[in-house]
């Protein structure tokens, strides 16, 4: 049953949504192939692909559920049974069509034959398949992997075989947990592993048995391993290509791994071991999986990069089998190298299949390890191993980063702080020493200042005042100076005697009494003398 929720998610890997039936059903038939090839998924016609609009079907719903189960079946090679069916979306009706992964591959367009007509699935488009996916299906549908083919006419002597079988126990003994349960191996069980074939009483090899030769002749059958600066593919730090037998390829490079990562030490003295960040058992079960799995017709290798902040493990070829993600971290398995599996299971490398990634989860929850990421490339697969460790130095740098910020913004916010205290007290001092100073200078200035306004004022006083005095003393003067002859005499007797009489002054300047008196009134009309008649003797006043 379709629901709103996968729509909402748009097309994927094994969803595509159509808004009709298109008149060329190439358009569809094409990802009828692709599904059949790779994991199965569903077209459903009646929902647009872009706005995701669920539009419906306006045709006769049944009519066209029986055109397109006939043009499927006549139109692929080997024959595809789809199911189809009608789904009742918000009230409008859409048609589906699920389509499986199917075990003939490849599956392809009739008309256009096996080359041109045969196509796959990769991150939600439908792309034709290239030389070597088509010789890879081809041999997964008559049921063989390309590990269990036979290696050129090549005969193996007993010898050969010996030595072959020796080395595996060996190396078997030296990586068990229990070395004395290991088996020696029998020629009949390495012909069940398809490692080698018996044709007239002679052996040959398959490709898998040249691959765990110590002269391993695939040179892209290596696992390249490097150590990059930070994050990202740029500055190698260290590099090694491990060639050789496959199963010693995946020690070497799972120890290249752990010279790379970080470690610690659990215990103490004598009794103390290894841990590192990443479990060992996690790396190299990741790595097994990569040449297990791998798709050795593309002639890729196995990449092992190792950054900063991951371990980043990429084997060729992707998922195999109509296996998704999904399915493989539910447990679910299909091995595309059955003759490596089963060395690797021999040697103890893996446990049992299906279990690995399983027990990779559960290791990493063990040890509250980020889970690894899986991507699905569609010609590769992919995954990263997150390191503890980066992120404990991640959130020191960003608590360290924190704490300069703080400091700096408790120093901006001390020094305003400061700076205003600073400036209170700064004022309150200029403020008390500006009004001393001010004081100081303010009496000096008001000092000058009076002194001018006085002296100005003294000045216009004393000019009056002289004015005044000057004015008396030049009236007097010019008073005088107009006065008579007889006014004059008289006055001058009185300035020098101011008690002398009216007679005596007739005497003095030898005139009539007459004459005196009328001199003294002229000297009195003119303001210049009066007379004080209270005393006995009287007294003349000068003006």
């Amino acid at each position: 049953m379709i629901t709103l929720e996968e729509i909402r998610k748009n097309e994927s890997k094994n969803i595509e949504f159509k808004e009709m039936v298109p008149n060329d059903p190439k358009k569809y038939l094409k990802t009828i192939s692709a599904f059949s090839n790779s994991a199965g998924g569903k077209i459903i016609f009646g929902i647009e692909n872009k706005t995701l609009k669920i539009v419906g079907i306006k045709e006769d719903i049944y009519e066209v559920i029986d055109k397109l189960t006939n043009t499927i079946i006549d139109s692929i090679t080997p024959r595809v049974i789809p199911n189809i069916y009608v789904e009742q979306i918000e009230g409008v009706n859409v048609i589906v069509i699920e389509v499986f992964h199917g075990s003939s591959t490849p599956y392809y367009i009739t008309s256009l034959g096996k080359e041109k007509g045969t196509y796959v699935r990769t991150a939600g488009s439908t792309r034709p398949v290239d030389e070597i996916m088509l010789r890879e299906l081809m041999l997964t549908g008559l049921e063989r992997s390309y590990d269990e083919l036979v290696y050129e006419p090549k005969q193996l002597s007993l010898n050969d075989i010996n030595f072959t079988k020796k080395a595996l126990y060996e190396f078997a003994k030296e990586n068990s947990h229990n070395p004395d349960q290991v088996k020696e191996l029998t020629i009949g069980k390495m012909e069940s592993w398809k490692l080698i074939y018996e044709m007239d009483g002679k052996f040959y090899p398959s490709n898998a048995y040249m691959m765990i030769q110590e002269k391993n002749p695939f040179q892209f059958m290596t696992i390249q391993c490097a150590r990059f600066k930070g994050t990202t593919r740029g500055v190698f730090i260290d590099k090694k290509d491990y060639d050789g037998p496959i199963y010693k390829q995946i020690i070497n490079a799972g120890n290249f791994v752990l010279n790379h990562i970080n470690m610690s030490l659990i215990g103490e003295g004598f009794f103390n071991s290894k841990k590192f960040e990443i479990p060992e058992k996690v790396i190299r079960e990741i790595i097994c999986n990569a040449v297990c799995h791998r798709q050795i017709i593309s002639h890729s290798r196995v990449q092992v990069a190792v950054y900063d902040d991951r371990v980043e493990i990429t084997s060729p070829g992707g998922l195999f089998g109509g296996l998704t993600l999904e399915k493989m971290l539910q447990g679910r398995t299909a091995i595309r190298n059955t003759c490596i599996a089963n060395v690797l299971a021999y040697v103890e490398l893996i446990e049992h299949w299906g279990s690995g990634i399983q027990n990779v989860l559960k290791m990493c929850e063990e040890v509250k390890m980020e889970k690894p990421e899986f991507i699905d490339f569609g010609d590769a697969l992919r995954v990263n191993l997150y390191r503890p460790s980066y992120k404990i130095n991640k959130n020191i740098e960003i608590n360290n980063a924190n704490n300069k910020v703080n400091d700096k913004v408790n120093d901006k916010v001390n020094d305003k702080v400061n700076d205003k205290a600073n400036d209170k007290v700064n004022d309150k001092v200029n403020d008390k020493v500006n009004d001393k100073a001010n004081d100081k200078v303010n009496d000096k200035v008001n000092d000058k200042v009076n002194d001018k306004v006085n002296d100005k004022v003294n000045d216009k006083v004393n000019d009056k005042a002289n004015d005044k005095v000057n004015d008396k003393v030049n009236d007097k003067v010019n008073d005088k100076m107009k006065l008579s002859e007889i006014a004059k005499s008289i006055l001058e007797v009185i300035e020098m005697k101011p008690t002398i009489t009216r007679k005596e002054i007739s005497k003095m300047i030898d005139k009539s009494e007459s004459t005196v008196n009328r001199g003294i009134k002229e000297l009195k009309s003119w303001n210049l003398i009066s007379e004080k008649t209270s005393d006995k003797n009287g007294k003349w006043i000068m003006k």
